[in-house]
């Protein structure tokens, strides 16, 4: 095994938009890998530098031939043409091919990697399969509580309730995802998601850091802000006016993983004169992902979003979210392309649904493992051989 980490693939290559076009135009000229010091930390950035785009991945690398795979008509094949120690640097070769304009890139995720376990082996094993077979990310599910009776209604369901039951494990999802974390090497890590209105807000922005930290800049913080009335008042906090505590707390949070000294001054929040590091990886802090589509979802989404994971199961259902969030972001003055949409995928349709569901605006499907079948190692094996081996 080599002495060098095996850095994780530079994630704006699937979510800068700019970066989209210019390769599909075959502008992309060449790489610029570069180590800056003998840590295992690393970041990535870009530039556009003449004669097309040039991308400066920081990182610790080794030799190795890579291929990353973009959401264009084209391919990078990555040479990586020699080992490098700190301070060295090397252009590594580039080659540009044509792929099926047909099969562009679509990442596939898993949900809920932390509900129904027997144990965390269980859990880490199939991450690790998942891992193994082409899955880009993993994700969980957030319930503290799950009562025994709630007149709450759970909005994506028609009888008004979710599918766990109260003797459901559901482990919560930052342990589960640092025990992932651990014991992965490119898997993403994200909560689908995390009730930030009823969460302590220093404490999340705290872990979410550590998450990040552990991971290597793999975890993403999905959050929503909650509907399980029941939920609230067990941990003694006001359901009411939980939406501009989630917005106040969305901001807040990002100012604790700025690295700068933090002062915030809300109805819901008195922070001053501190740092709280770790900071996250990227220098826009942790990516928040936007769940859900109800009540001020598209303003929030283009508000606070890097990206939105939706509840929808069909191309047509996302259809139709798409003209609302690109007025929504033209009102913040954003280009709604800088979005990464995430949405579920019930597995029907196959690869002609895969292509709907892109031509509708999303990069990531999201698959629920009770649908992989009462044995969801086998059912995971099979989906990668006839749906992910495309890809």
């Amino acid at each position: 095994m080599s002495k060098f980490p095996q850095p994780r693939e530079p994630s704006f290559l699937h979510r800068s938009s700019w970066c989209k076009r210019l390769l599909a135009q075959n502008q992309f000229t060449s790489l610029l890998a570069e180590s800056d010091s003998s840590s295992a930390a690393y970041n990535d950035r870009y530039s556009v530098g003449g004669g097309g785009v040039t991308v400066l991945i920081v990182m610790l690398g080794f030799k190795r031939t890579r291929r990353y795979r973009v959401r264009s008509a084209c391919d990078i094949t990555i040479h990586h043409q020699q080992e490098r120690t700190a301070g060295q640097s090397e252009i590594v070769e580039c080659q540009m091919s044509s792929i099926d304009e047909g099969l562009k890139t679509m990442k596939f995720g898993l949900i809920p990697v932390n509900v129904g376990g027997k144990n965390i082996d269980q859990i880490v094993t199939y991450s690790q399969l998942a891992e193994s077979v082409g899955i880009e990310s993993v994700w969980t599910f957030e319930h503290v509580i799950v009562p025994e009776d709630y007149a709450s209604k759970y909005p994506y369901s028609a009888d008004g309730k979710m599918g766990a039951r109260p003797e459901t494990n559901f482990v919560d999802p930052l342990i589960a995802l640092t025990a992932i974390a651990v014991n992965t090497e490119t898997l993403l890590l994200g909560t689908g998601v995390n009730i930030v209105s009823q969460a302590n807000p220093m404490y999340l922005a705290k872990q979410a850091a550590s998450l990040d930290f552990v991971s290597g800049g793999r975890f993403m913080l999905g959050a929503g802000i909650g509907w399980l009335k029941e939920e609230f008042d067990a941990m003694g906090v006001p359901f009411e006016r939980r939406g501009a505590r989630f917005d106040d707390y969305i901001v807040a949070m990002r100012k604790v993983w700025s690295g700068e000294v933090v002062e915030h001054q809300s109805e819901f929040i008195n922070w001053s004169g501190f740092k709280s590091y770790p900071v996250p990886h990227r220098k826009s802090g942790v990516p928040i992902i936007m769940g859900g589509t109800k009540g001020k979802i598209y303003e929030r989404v283009a508000r606070h979003g890097d990206g939105w994971f939706l509840p929808v199961d069909n191309p047509e259902a996302l259809a139709t979210k798409m003209m609302p969030l690109a007025a929504a972001c033209a009102d913040e003055g954003r280009d709604p392309d800088t979005i990464e949409i995430s949405c579920m995928w019930n597995m029907q349709g196959g690869i002609d649904a895969l292509k709907a569901f892109e031509d509708a605006g999303a990069s990531r499907v999201i698959l629920p493992i009770f649908g992989l079948g009462k044995d969801p190692v086998a059912g995971l094996t099979e989906f990668a051989e006839t749906i992910i081996s495309k890809f």
